[in-house]
């Protein structure tokens, strides 16, 4: 591993050893944010040195893939956010940060604990959860963000134990075939991308509370009938290749929304009907299609009249 580091009033990366150069730098510009690179198993040796740190990202050893140990990690008492690039091979044990609001980990042994444990976090991001649905998750009240990276799940049961949840991400959910649970949540934003088995959409129509949904790279015959009937929803993307259209007629009418993007058909449904489905008292502020193709993505803004 090379040894070296680079520290100023932003950022410190750190890499290899320690050394009292890298102490009186810290000292000196008390960076807010802190990567460290290699085998820090023991972070004890930056007390003192590191009350500035409210960001650290750790990633251990590149060559192995892990990190060994988080010993000492209370040291970093101002923390607020904890990237952990790499799974912990002693496995990870409660976090006395009780600061902490920001959680990035592999799903691991030892990380349910640490998640019940934090009584700040508001931020979770889990890559490679391995549960058939969010059942296995802590009860965690206060999260107000999760984002599933390469998770196992077959569904969104168990989702509403998240009752602060506010935005949900899942990428690259290659088994996710429904959105059963969904409708037990009051979420405002829905982000799903590369989930290619997604098909059942109806439990979504019951998720009154979603005003911001993107779907990417989905199943080309899930049915987006229900999105249609989100009263409050305000963006609507669906994009990636092989996905469904938009059924434009039925996204004009929907009461509060401002923008949508999407495959078009002009042979399917005109420029004049789209725009003449609009309701009164709104209007298209934009209507931009990125190409000249016979199906081709149309990006939509509206707004209210005056």
């Amino acid at each position: 591993m090379a040894q070296g580091h680079n520290i100023n009033s932003e950022k410190a990366f750190i890499a290899g050893r320690w050394t009292d150069d890298i102490r009186d730098a810290l000292l000196q510009y008390q960076p807010s944010r802190m990567e460290l690179s290699g085998d820090w198993s023991d972070l004890s040796m930056f007390a003192g040195a590191v009350d500035s740190i409210q960001g650290l990202k750790i990633s251990g050893s590149l060559e192995r893939g892990e990190i060994k140990a988080l010993g000492g990690i209370e040291v970093f008492s101002s923390l607020r956010r904890l990237s952990l690039v790499s799974k912990v091979k002693s496995g990870l044990h409660p976090l006395p940060l009780p600061l902490l609001e920001s959680l990035d980990a592999k799903w691991q042994k030892g990380l349910m604990d640490t998640i019940d444990q934090l009584p700040r976090l508001r931020t979770l991001v889990i890559g490679g959860y391995a549960g058939e649905s969010l059942s296995a998750l802590p009860n965690k009240s206060t999260i107000e963000y999760l984002w599933l990276s390469n998770p196992a799940i077959a569904s969104m049961n168990g989702i509403a134990a998240f009752s602060a949840l506010n935005e949900l991400r899942v990428t690259d959910a290659k088994k996710l075939t429904s959105l059963s649970g969904i409708e037990a949540t009051r979420i405002k934003k829905l982000d799903i991308e590369g989930a290619r088995q997604l098909i059942d959409l109806l439990p979504i129509g019951s998720a009154q509370t979603l005003e911001w949904i993107r779907l990417l790279f989905i199943s080309e015959q899930a049915n987006t009938a229900q999105l249609y009937e989100l009263q409050n929803l305000r963006s609507l993307h669906i994009g990636g290749k092989g996905v469904p259209l938009i059924d434009w007629f039925a996204a004009m009418l929907m009461p509060r929304i401002e923008a949508v993007f999407g495959w078009w058909d002009p042979s399917l449904i005109s420029e004049e009907a789209i725009r003449s489905a609009v309701r009164p008292g709104r209007c298209i502020t934009k209507f931009e299609h990125l190409s000249q193709a016979k199906v081709r993505p149309l990006d939509i803004a509206l707004a209210d009249v005056g």
